[in-house]
């Protein structure tokens, strides 16, 4: 657990000396499942209209990495325990529609639901110290 802790320090002090990454800070739980919303949103008219939109790609494309940033800034910031949310949440939209599973759909949904039970342990672990300390 403490090296969790070592962890998150570093990459705070580390994203603390970037300018644009201070910036950012404050919105990361609008870019996680902003983000995160945008993909599901893409798999969605998918499946529903059986075509791609050209906006919705580019969109898409782009909240493919705002769910890492977001994820990042979620680690670093005092709202850690929203981040196995957003694996679980990452692991529902890869399944969706629930149907036509393939082997890389369900080695890609089992890494993040992994990520997700980690990061559930870790910030479960890190809430329960914090409310004995007080």
């Amino acid at each position: 657990m403490n090296q969790f802790n070592e962890v998150r320090k570093a990459l705070n002090g580390w994203f603390s000396s970037i300018p644009w990454m201070n910036a950012i800070m404050p919105y990361s739980l609008y870019i996680a499942f902003g983000a995160l919303g945008v993909d599901f949103i893409d798999r969605f008219t998918n499946v529903v209209f059986h075509e791609y939109f050209l906006i919705l790609n580019v969109l898409d494309t782009i909240a493919y990495w705002g769910i890492f940033v977001g994820a990042l800034l979620l680690l670093v910031s005092p709202h850690v325990k929203y981040v196995p949310y957003l694996f679980f949440g990452k692991m529902l939209v890869i399944l969706f529609p629930f149907s036509n599973f393939y082997i890389t759909t369900l080695i890609s949904a089992a890494v993040y639901a992994y990520l997700g039970y980690l990061s559930f342990t870790f910030s479960a672990l890190e809430t329960d110290e914090v409310t004995q300390a007080s």
